[in-house]
């Protein structure tokens, strides 16, 4: 049977890609004489190497740190804490406590700064895999951030606009989506955010697995082909309904689904994908409702599919698209 390297397990573990079975096998090891003879022999010298790589001030403060947290002096002349005389367990407890203030300082000064912007402009889509193998879909005028902390501690990410999620599972670490005072919080699952600004709405549709949808004073949990909708406004959820998810998430294959939408709301749609100002002749032409899918995204042939099912006619003008009614215009 081939050894386990328990020191491998362990840094598995600390990045959260330990099975459970390894799991068990670690835990049951902990307890042993020989699990703390490793583990010292290993973080000694890792830890000598980085403190030597720490700035001066950050090493002095993670001296006083471990001094305050472990209750041990230092002995003068050392620039490590492996005292002589202290005892094996006392050093390996030390050793975790490095390697969390270590982390803390140098992450907080050096390493958490810096955030990553991807984003789709108006008329185009962006495609972008995160550092856990996520992978998101960005609808156009979107805009996701994550910091390059990503996955280290947490899986956050801020997103403006629509995005579409496949999330790669990993128990000990959610998956969250920060929008505009809503969190969407997975595990391992498929899901589709649309979070524009000007809609004042944000809309959570569940593919697949389960989410929860919460602001500071609410929480909904959605399973398979459910969707959940937040008003900004208001700042209350609507009730969960169920639907075919799958149409809500055409847009990242170039298809366009409007589920009974008024064309007030297409509109701002097709200002997003086209590049265009859209003006209404009329208000009675904004409340008209369009139902379907549209395969081809031209923007000709979407307005002729519209003016088909609807009593709308239209002109483009200098970039800009005119709606009439065209009841009244008979």
């Amino acid at each position: 049977m081939e050894e386990t390297n328990y020191i491998q397990l362990l840094e598995r573990f600390l990045k959260g890609e330990a099975s459970e079975a390894e799991e068990a096998i670690l835990f049951s090891w902990f307890g042993t004489e020989v699990a703390k003879e490793e583990i010292y022999a290993s973080y000694d010298e890792k830890l000598n190497h980085i403190t030597n790589r720490l700035p001066e001030d950050i090493q002095q403060k993670i001296y006083w740190r471990i001094e305050e947290e472990a209750n041990l002096k230092l002995v003068a002349g050392k620039k490590h804490f492996f005292l002589q005389g202290i005892s094996r367990y006392v050093a390996v407890a030390c050793v975790c406590v490095f390697l969390g203030i270590a982390l803390a300082f140098w992450g907080s000064r050096y390493f958490l700064s810096t955030d990553f912007v991807v984003s789709a402009g108006e008329g185009m889509k962006s495609t972008v895999e995160l550092p856990d193998g996520t992978i998101v879909w960005l609808n156009s005028g979107s805009r996701l951030q994550y910091s390059n902390a990503y996955n280290l501690w947490n899986r956050t990410v801020i997103l403006e606009g629509e995005g579409y999620f496949e999330v790669k599972p990993n128990q000990r670490k959610k998956f969250i989506v920060q929008a505009n005072g809503v969190e969407v919080k997975a595990l391992g699952t498929k899901f589709n955010v649309k979070a524009y600004s000007e809609e004042g709405k944000i809309t959570t549709t569940l593919l697949e697995g389960k989410v929860s949808v919460k602001n500071d004073k609410q929480e909904q949990l959605l399973t398979s082909d459910q969707q959940l909708e937040f008003n900004c406004c208001s700042g209350l959820f609507s009730e969960v309904k169920s639907c075919d998810a799958s149409r809500y998430m055409l847009w990242k294959n170039n298809e366009l689904y409007f589920n009974c939408e008024s064309l007030d709301e297409i509109g701002k749609t097709l200002e997003r994908l086209y590049s265009v100002d859209v003006v209404f002749m009329s208000e009675s032409a904004k409340k008209y409702t369009f139902c379907g899918a549209i395969s081809n995204t031209n923007l000709i042939n979407v307005l002729e599919c519209i003016s088909l099912t609807a009593p709308v006619t239209y002109n483009m003008k200098n970039n800009v698209l005119y709606f009439s009614d065209s009841d009244k215009e008979k």
